[in-house]
């Protein structure tokens, strides 16, 4: 049934239909006691009886008000009425979502860079306030009329994605299929860095003008968030700078610990980057930036398509600024140590590329080079394609390219020099090492993790799995349970309790000594010794965690008085010199306003009404 002219609260008028989504419908609203516009977020009827999902709904609703921040759209208000559950939020006048740009144009990477740098102000602020979003995809990204971004849905999002969890296994997982980070899709324990990297799932779609990972269900896209890589953006679109390329590819790292460790970091990056793109003309040579990426190991050629070898390293010869190239010149030198690359506008004429996919290698080569196309070869073993035959290229056929661009080609490869990998699991690290050996490949790094109901010795677990097809003598990862000594993990980053519960599954003791690093109390920040050290059992751990301020309790109540008609109340916590908005709501004239919050010893509660401070403690 349509809600449209509802009047929720005698407040809320509710008026044209904006957005549906599986759980809500969102109504642009006008607010008679603001004399405002505002947008209304709905719940859909079925949720209404689910009396957890409501608390939770309200609970974190409320928290997420106190989110206040220019890319980040705002929530007013909470409430229900005539068995309507409702969001109050920040009218983005002529607003539309990330994912309606992304399906009528492609993006620029100057516009790819400042968006993202919105998205990533946004993420900062929450972060620093504990707040992890758990589904940021272009649906909840909106642009505003000149092109600013919002995050929307952010602290209900846990809520929303819980709705249309994934089903793994018999454990299911929340998020968005095509933009869930790995950890999610095992049902592992999320943080900031989990938001890192849908970030840079949804910039890889903006910058490739497709998405990252696609699959026939659900469930298929998460295990390739898991398990693969992308084709790399710049194989898909030469013409994307490199830096902005790597900048994707430390956010789309599989393990949180070598992604970015703070959102702060990577804006460091992107504003690099987008002062670069701003300052310099596309007929100038691109200075290089220094990026705050590091090194960093990529996967296994088995497990990646192989790029494009580099160019041989030489120094650089940069031309003076301004001189026109009458030839189409791309090329770019990739090293850890330093980015280069150089971007020019030509007067080369335009050439459609014609489709090989299909055709051999030769005849594909000599298409190409008659239109004075240049060629590039990378194999891909494939069992079920015909040796020799082009399976991919990058420009796709019917693109518009500039005379001697270099097409990449994916042929199929040799099958017959490739094994096919057995399933070592469950054997011990002995049986396990013959068994490959026997199938013609390596044992390559052994790492120590811990099961307490599998046996000591054996393998947990196999980085390339049972039935992948490798080359000869290729070095297959596996994971050990421990016997005699374990191998300390990396517990920098856990919570305490997390900390000790490790400890106490590898038969550690630990000791905690207290940490003056800012940060989240009860998180982990330092050990003794590293990880990676071999201990024995019951050896002695000393975990450096950061500890609590010793608090108190304030508890305010105000009445609002009867010579205010509506009064607009606001509790703000002062904390070494910062405030922070703890509660702000309209209320009406004799109406009272209590509330509770544990805060430092050295804070103070300040309240307002109507911007006129009336209460201090």
């Amino acid at each position: 049934m349509g809600v449209k002219d509802l009047l929720l609260n005698d407040r809320y008028r509710l008026g044209q239909l904006i957005g549906t989504g599986g759980m809500a419908d969102v109504y642009l609203a006008y607010d008679a006691m603001l004399e405002r516009e505002v947008a209304v977020k709905v719940l859909h009827d079925s949720l209404a009886t689910d009396y957890t999902f409501i608390e939770n709904f309200r609970r974190e609703a409320k928290a997420a008000a106190k989110l206040l921040h220019p890319n980040i759209v705002g929530i007013y208000d909470v409430g229900e009425d005539q068995g309507k559950y409702y969001i109050v939020m920040e009218y983005v006048k002529g607003g539309h979502t990330l994912k309606d740009e992304l399906e009528t144009r492609q993006l620029s990477a100057k516009e790819t860079i400042a968006i993202a740098l919105n998205i990533a102000e946004g993420l900062k602020a929450a972060h620093s306030m504990g707040f992890v979003h758990c589904d940021i995809k272009p649906q909840n990204i909106l642009l505003t009329e000149d092109g600013k971004a919002k995050i929307t849905d952010f602290g209900i999002a846990r809520i929303v994605s819980s709705s249309s969890t994934l089903v793994f296994g018999k454990q299911e997982i929340m998020g968005t299929a095509h933009y869930i980070s790995p950890e999610q899709a095992q049902g592992k324990l999320v943080d900031s860095r989990s938001d890192l990297y849908s970030l840079g799932v949804v910039l890889y779609e903006m910058l490739a003008g497709e998405k990252a990972f696609d699959g026939e269900n659900p469930v298929s896209i998460a295990v390739k968030h898991i398990q693969e890589y992308p084709l790399p953006l710049s194989l898909c679109k030469r013409s994307i700078p490199a830096e902005i390329c790597l900048v994707v590819d430390k956010l789309m790292e599989k393990e949180p610990i070598h992604r970015y460790p703070t959102t702060a970091q990577l804006i460091q990056d992107l504003t690099k980057i987008n002062r670069l793109l701003v300052e310099t003309p596309r007929n100038e040579y691109t200075q290089q930036i220094p990026l705050i990426v590091p090194e960093k190991t990529r996967p296994k050629a088995e497990q990646r398509e192989k790029k494009p070898e580099p160019l041989p390293e030489k120094k650089s010869a940069f031309l003076p600024k301004k001189i026109w190239i009458p030839a189409l010149i791309l090329m770019f030198a990739i090293s850890f140590g330093g980015v280069f690359f150089l971007m020019f506008d030509s007067g080369a004429k335009e050439i459609e590329v014609p489709k090989v996919e299909g055709l051999l290698e030769a005849e594909a080569k000599t298409q190409l080079e008659a239109l004075g196309l240049q060629v590039e070869i990378t194999e891909s073993m494939d069992s079920q394609a015909e040796q020799g035959k082009v399976l991919r290229q990058t420009p796709i056929g019917g693109a518009k390219v500039k005379e001697g661009r270099v097409i990449t080609l994916v042929i199929a490869g040799e099958s017959n020099s490739r094994v096919t990998v057995p399933s070592v699991v469950g054997m011990s690290s002995s049986d396990a090492q013959n068994l490959l050996e026997k199938s013609g490949l390596t044992v390559g790094k052994v790492s120590v993790g811990w099961d307490a109901t599998k046996p000591a010795g054996s393998v947990l677990k196999q980085e390339i799995r049972a039935g992948d097809s490798v080359a000869q003598k290729a070095p297959i990862d596996i994971v050990v349970n421990p016997e005699g000594t374990v191998v300390l993990p990396n517990l920098r980053g856990r919570s305490i309790n997390e900390a000790e519960q490790i400890m106490n599954q590898l038969g550690l003791k630990a000791t905690i000594q207290e940490s003056t690093s800012d940060g989240v109390a009860g998180t982990v920040t330092d050990q003794v010794p590293e990880s990676g050290t071999s201990m024995l059992n019951e050896g002695q751990v000393t975990l450096f965690v950061i500890s609590k301020p010793e608090q108190k309790l304030i508890s305010i109540s105000y009445t609002v008085p009867n010579t205010d008609q509506i009064a607009e109340i606001k509790v703000v916590k002062v904390s070494n010199g910062s405030e922070t908005i703890l509660f702000s709501k309209t209320v009406k004239n004799g109406d009272t306003v209590e509330e509770s919050y544990e805060v430092d010893l050295d804070d103070r509660i300040l309240v307002y009404s109507n911007s006129e401070l009336v209460m201090e403690k």
